[in-house]
């Protein structure tokens, strides 16, 4: 029992569910009929796939963590390092068994998932850049994966496409951000993060410029009537209002806890654009 709440820590159990509810999103939008059960296997796929990329991801950045994360569970301690690899074998042998009722398109998009994963902790992540572009594109997934259940009707507008664009660019933003707050650690450990790279101030020039660009995508769908009224009061006042408040406050005030709370912030703002898609579509 004592080992319940540090493994749910090193999942990072809401992300999970924020993944979940993508998938579950994705088939919302694309009608399969949020009732249906083979959906529910499928947001609970996504999610296990998620666990165990977090039980990876800790334990590949165990030494780094000591400096950028000290709280999470492997760092203080409160579970053995090899529950992480525990973790990750059973979550993804968990999520194989879950994919086995899903249909073939969608067993090959959560396959790939598992590893771009693991591919990403042995590699990508050190690369510039590309690390936080793979972490994006399985952001986006998420939405294509729950459409999938129709896969006729994925490339139609909005369909989960637009959804899934916005994930993109939305995760790509706030990945760097993540390592702009990590900057001091990634480069006390030599990771060639991309602030690391072109500088944290560079660095937040492109986050700028990924925000502005998905500002001006999302009130898009306002001009075709894509979604409800609702879509447009969500994302104005909810997500694009306070994203770009918080990029000017964070322009004036540079500092690390800054960051760090931007990306939090960004999260709940994630959370609020998902469901401006639950309340706005037709």
């Amino acid at each position: 029992m004592r080992l319940i709440f540090p493994i749910l820590q090193l999942v990072r159990v809401h992300n999970c569910l924020i993944a979940g509810v993508g998938v579950w999103l994705g088939g919302y939008l694309t009608h399969v009929g949020e009732n249906n059960w083979r959906l529910l296997a499928a947001s609970i796929a996504a999610a296990l796939i998620c666990a165990g990329g977090n039980a990876l991801n800790d334990f590949f950045d165990l030494e780094s963590d000591r400096t950028n994360h000290p709280n999470r569970p492997l760092v203080k301690g409160t579970i053995p390092i090899y529950i992480a690899i525990v973790v990750w074998m059973v979550s993804n042998l968990a999520a194989v068994i879950f994919l086995i009722f899903l249909n073939v398109y969608q067993i090959i998009v959560g396959l790939l998932a598992i590893i771009l994963l693991v591919w990403y902790d042995i590699y990508i992540k050190k690369t510039v850049l590309w690390g936080n572009v793979a972490v994006a594109v399985l952001g986006g997934a998420t939405f294509i994966f729950g459409g999938l259940f129709s896969p006729h009707s994925i490339l139609g507008l909005p369909g989960v496409l637009v959804p899934a664009l916005f994930a993109f660019l939305f995760h790509m933003g706030r990945e760097i951000i993540k390592d702009i707050a990590d900057y001091e650690g990634d480069k006390m450990h030599l990771i060639r993060s991309l602030p690391a790279v072109i500088s944290p101030l560079g660095s937040l020039v492109l986050v700028s410029g990924l925000a502005t660009i998905l500002i001006v995508l999302t009130l898009y769908p306002l001009i075709p009537g894509w979604y409800r009224p609702a879509y447009g009061f969500i994302v104005i006042l909810l997500v694009d209002i306070p994203l770009a408040a918080t990029l000017i406050f964070i322009w004036f005030s540079q500092r690390v806890d800054r960051f760090a709370l931007t990306s939090v912030l960004m999260k709940v703002m994630m959370i609020l654009g998902m469901a401006a898609f639950l309340f706005g579509r037709r």
